[in-house]
């Protein structure tokens, strides 16, 4: 039988100078993230912290029947801001509204053909004022072909995909306001593997990527060339297929970054994480480890 998750804590360990003529390193450690989850693997609280143990960041949720409510905290105690959402049975959005630290309120609300959501519109509640459109297209086959949101009549996001025959997305267009133009990604296939992806940017800067995969379809190997430094990132596996090791190097063999995981042979689960990551002189290597902790639910046996 599976056993749930309850808490994870995740737990930074590293190495520091506190004075330029001390040669010798200390180590800092604090925990970083915090989360708790109900015995269906739902999120009830996360937590995350900066160096000192300072909270960045808390969020709680609730679930009650299809409501769920998410407080997000500026500090242990003070509300930033408060979400409801109103769910059907099947888990689709049907409304949500936000609670603003400065006591506004707007509000969302969703609508479904085929089981997919085609319009979200948000009335500010105080001004009693449309603010936003958000609509969906589709095509025949179901997929999503188009998407456009706007905000008091101003276009400020707009995505479009293209499919081959196989339902693959092979091109992608997006538009962000402030940009000048679209940006797109073109995407090649062997088979259902994508082995090509050339990004451009609204300026004109183009990336290509190239993957290589194994026989169980686990990227491999990624070639990157653009506009920075050509590199290549080999990813290796255990025979869970999780990523136990990756190494990006540059075009001249300068590593990039390095990530070694370390997963429990029980549960699967990553234990510890050792990453390195080169900044090409721009400021120090930075280097430092993870170590998750894991507190599980009992597991319920049968009764006879």
């Amino acid at each position: 039988m599976e056993q749930h998750i309850k808490s994870k804590k995740v737990t930074r360990r590293e190495p520091y100078f506190d004075h330029f003529n001390n040669p010798e390193a200390k180590e800092l450690v604090f925990v970083s993230e915090e989360i708790h989850y109900d015995e269906k693997g739902r999120v009830l609280q996360s937590l995350s912290f900066a160096r000192g143990n300072m909270l960045e960041e808390k969020v709680v949720k609730s679930y009650i029947n299809n409501t769920i409510t998410t407080e997000y905290y500026i500090d242990e105690e003070e509300i930033s801001e408060k979400t409801i959402v109103e769910t059907d049975d099947d888990g689709n959005i049907l409304s949500e509204s936000i609670h603003y630290a400065d006591g506004t309120v707007s509000t969302s609300t969703w609508a479904y053909e085929n089981k997919k959501p085609v319009s979200k519109t948000t009335i500010d509640v105080d001004e009693d004022e449309q603010s936003g459109v958000h609509n969906w297209r589709y095509n025949e086959a179901g997929n999503l072909v188009k998407e456009e949101a706007f905000e008091y009549g101003e276009m400020v996001l707009s995505n479009e995909w293209n499919y081959n025959d196989a339902d693959n997305v092979v091109l992608m267009r997006s538009f962000a306001l402030g940009e000048p133009g679209f940006s797109t990604e073109e995407i090649e296939y062997e088979g259902d593997k994508v082995v090509k992806v050339i990004k451009t940017d609204p300026y004109g800067n183009t990336e290509i990527n190239y993957y290589v995969h194994d026989a169980q379809d686990n990227v491999v190997l990624v070639k990157y060339e653009g506009e920075k430094p050509n590199s290549e990132t080999a990813i290796e596996y255990n025979s869970d297929n999780n990523s136990i090791h990756e190494l990006e190097t540059r075009d001249d063999g300068e590593v990039l970054y390095e990530i070694n995981r370390e997963y429990d042979p029980e549960t699967k689960l990553v234990v510890r994480s050792v990453v390195f990551i080169n900044r090409l002189g721009n400021a120090s290597d930075v280097h430092y480890i993870l170590e998750y902790s894991y507190e599980f639910y009992p597991i319920e046996t049968e009764k006879e």
